[in-house]
């Protein structure tokens, strides 16, 4: 069947996509150890990593958005290929400036991510569907932390930190094939699908076009206020993620005391319920098709659950809690771009998905910034995560707006 076909490459890139970043922004912690002398005298360009990739990334959601005539397969295999020498670029580096420059080569090469997750769902999936599908890719983002989290820092630590980003430089391999072998843009261009699924397919996508007359054009989809009340959502949750998902094992390894070894398995248990939590508001959703109630119902809980992780004395609730705040951490965001369906065509869906998330990556810079500055002023990483609560609490307030206009 086809849909597994597309199903499995949805959880085959965003594994490799989640992984990769999480190498990348969980590895901080080995960074002296890396370069030595050179590593702690430039551990400020380190503090400034994040915003650059995340800032790269933007710009490559502009550069690959235009996915919606063709999804360019050509082109994004490139694209993926960068993610393969990014990896090996890390590994053979020998200062903190080429690592630096391998993370804005795979912030930049990422960029095809988001275009070409929202075409496929817009071409692939009917309405009533759309979330469990953003939801399935979201679990690929869950499940390379689970499984990959762990690993790496075991790989780390028993052969070098070299050999990590070789092996990721693997796993984006296989993940670059996976990629060529399986998607196509429609269900009619794909060799493996047959003439009932095709029909089911395109009749529910048939319906879509129906529900989003007058949404053809890029001009109009940006001229609507629910584009910018969604992306500002995004942004801000965006904003509570990286900065949370880059502070936490640090914050959980030098406040609360626990190794850091096992603040990967805290992230990896975290990331391993959030496959459950994304599946079922995904389902969810699609049967009551209340998006913005699920978003702003897991963005109060990312502030409960953040404040409380903060403010108790025990280690074990503090691990507790921390698996708790990941497990929500991303169900707002398939969510919400599963919202963007009712905004944009499939037509436009691609070119709408870059700008969607160009912008809210360019906003999401300002988390980890507000995290270290704050946390610096103040001297400790209280004052950051209560800052980062201010955005949560936006995307929440506007998803109440949401909720009144149906979504």
């Amino acid at each position: 069947m086809d849909l597994r076909r597309i199903t499995i490459a949805y959880l085959i890139y965003g594994f490799d996509d989640r992984q990769v970043q999480h190498q990348y922004f969980a590895g901080e912690q080995a960074l002296p150890a890396r370069f030595g002398d050179y590593g702690r005298r430039d551990q400020r360009l380190t503090e400034q990593h994040l915003p650059r990739y995340v800032r790269h990334r933007s710009a490559g959601l502009g550069i690959c958005g235009r996915p919606d005539r063709s999804l360019q397969k050509r082109a994004h295999r490139y694209f993926i290929f960068f993610w393969v020498f990014a990896m090996v670029l890390g590994g053979m580096a020998e200062s903190v400036s080429a690592l630096l420059w391998s993370r804005s080569i795979l912030g930049i090469s990422e960029g095809v991510l988001y275009p070409i997750a929202l075409t496929l769902t817009a071409k692939w999936f009917p309405s009533n569907e759309q979330a469990k599908a953003q939801a399935l890719w979201f679990n690929g983002n869950s499940l390379g932390p689970v499984i990959g989290l762990p690993i790496i820092a075991m790989v780390a630590e028993s052969y070098g930190w070299r050999e990590s980003y070789y092996a990721l430089a693997a796993i984006s391999l296989f993940s670059l094939i996976m990629f060529w072998a399986m998607v196509r843009n429609s269900p009619s261009h794909h060799y493996a699908v047959n003439t009932t699924e095709k029909e089911y397919i395109e009749k529910g996508v048939a319906t879509n076009k129906k529900e989003l007359a007058g949404t053809g054009e890029v001009k109009a989809v940006l001229k609507n206020p629910v584009f910018w009340v969604l992306t500002t959502v995004y942004g801000c949750i965006s904003i509570g993620f990286f900065g949370i998902s880059t502070f936490l094992p640090s914050y959980l390894t030098e406040v609360k005391g626990i190794p850091f070894v096992q603040s990967a398995f805290v992230n990896a248990a975290g990331y391993g319920l959030a496959i459950l939590v994304q599946m079922g508001s995904g389902f969810l959703s699609d049967r009551y098709m209340k998006r913005a109630v699920f978003v702003g119902g897991a963005s109060a809980c990312i502030i409960l659950f953040l404040l409380m992780s903060m403010f108790t004395a025990s280690a074990l609730m503090a691990q507790i809690l921390s698996i708790l705040l990941i497990s929500v951490l991303l169900m707002p965001a398939a969510l919400t771009m599963t919202m963007l369906h009712k905004v944009a065509s499939p037509q436009v869906m691609g070119r709408i998905g870059g700008i969607f998330g160009s912008i809210s990556y360019a906003l999401a810079a300002i988390g980890p910034m507000v995290v270290g500055a704050v946390s610096q002023m103040t001297g400790s990483f209280t004052g950051g995560f209560l800052a980062l609560m201010s955005f949560i609490l936006i995307s929440l307030i506007l998803c109440l707006g949401l909720m009144r206009k149906g979504y």
